[in-house]
C-alpha cells in the first residue's frame, strides 16, 4: 500500500493542476513511486478512476473559461517538507 501523504495528496494536485508538460509517469517518479502500476491500481481503487483519466479531465477542465487556481510551487514544497518530516499537513483557517 502507498504511504496516504506522500503516495495520494501530492501527486493527486499535480495531477489535478497539470502544466503541459505533465504527464502520470512524471508524477509518479517526482513524488518517488517507482511502480507504475501499483499507483495506477492503488489510485483506481481510492478516487474511481485511473490516473490518466484524473489527468485528461483536468486538462480539460482547465481548458475552460475560469479554470480553478492549482496549488503554488512554494506550496507543494511545504507540504513534501511536512510529508518528509512526518508531520500532516496544516489547514488554514
Amino acid at each position: 500500500m502507498l504511504p496516504t501523504a506522500r503516495g495520494v495528496v501530492i501527486p493527486r494536485l499535480a495531477l489535478l493542476h497539470p502544466t503541459a508538460a505533465t504527464t502520470v509517469a512524471g508524477v509518479a517518479r517526482s513524488c518517488g513511486i517507482p511502480q507504475l502500476g501499483r499507483f495506477a491500481a492503488y489510485d483506481r481503487e481510492r478516487f474511481g478512476e485511473q490516473p490518466s483519466s484524473t489527468l485528461a479531465r483536468a486538462r480539460s477542465a482547465s481548458s475552460s473559461p475560469a479554470p480553478a487556481p492549482g496549488p503554488s510551487p512554494s506550496a507543494v514544497r511545504r507540504v513534501r517538507a511536512r510529508v518528509s518530516e512526518g508531520s500532516s499537513p496544516k489547514r488554514s483557517r
